[in-house]
């Protein structure tokens, strides 16, 4: 494989707790059983957009319609919190060492999140890791358009490409190019079943440094 694409949050970095924990937040005026939902579908919906979220959880939870612009300037209230408190999430086991070793072998390792994405470019370039990601691709486009995207700037064929990630959206994503998943962490082992030929999972990196060399 020459392309290596990974998810961020549940990926690279234990971010979602922080995350969750924010959004929660943003909703304290409006009760605990509206912050519980948003919660609920937060953590059942990780690679979805935040501004769809934003539009979802007010017109389910509030019976509010909520502008695009209201959208963003939510997501503008909470994104210097967002960034501060992914940078300095743990990182999942053996990740950094897989992408710098990935990185030093020639492959291009590119981010594809449903983090906004010149949030997720603040995020990348504070860490390590930031000379060994080649692109970074967010919201508001979704994560299909994103690889379709990818796969024209780097001029790759997505038979070329593994994608690693954590949640539905990132299979969902690899499997509309029949491209190789490989599933981090066990909430994607109990949703994807058994390993077959189209995906694995593993709890996290440590398990691929070997196969790299």
């Amino acid at each position: 494989a020459q392309l290596f694409v990974f998810d961020f949050d549940g990926v690279i970095k234990h971010s979602i707790d922080v995350k969750t924990q924010i959004f929660r937040h943003l909703y304290a005026e409006y009760g605990e059983t509206v912050q519980d939902k948003v919660e609920a579908h937060h953590l059942e919906n990780l690679g979805m957009s935040r501004f769809e979220k934003f539009k979802l959880y007010h017109r389910e939870f509030l019976g509010e319609e909520l502008r695009h612009a209201d959208a963003l300037k939510m997501s503008d209230l909470i994104s210097d919190a967002m960034v501060e408190g992914v940078v300095n999430s743990k990182t999942v086991a053996g990740a950094y060492h897989f992408v710098e070793t990935a990185h030093s072998l020639g492959r291009r390792c590119i981010i594809n999140s449903g983090t906004p994405e010149t949030e997720m470019v603040r995020i990348i370039n504070a860490l390590p890791i930031s000379e060994c990601i080649s692109a970074v691709y967010g919201s508001p486009n979704d994560k299909v358009s994103n690889l379709k995207k990818a796969f024209n700037d780097f001029n790759i064929d997505p038979s070329k490409t593994i994608f690693w990630g954590d949640s539905k959206s990132d299979w969902e994503a690899a499997k509309s190019f029949n491209i190789p998943f490989i599933g981090i962490g066990e909430k994607m082992r109990r949703r994807l079943g058994g390993n077959s030929d189209q995906h694995c999972c593993v709890p996290d990196f440590q398990p691929l440094l070997d196969i790299l060399g």
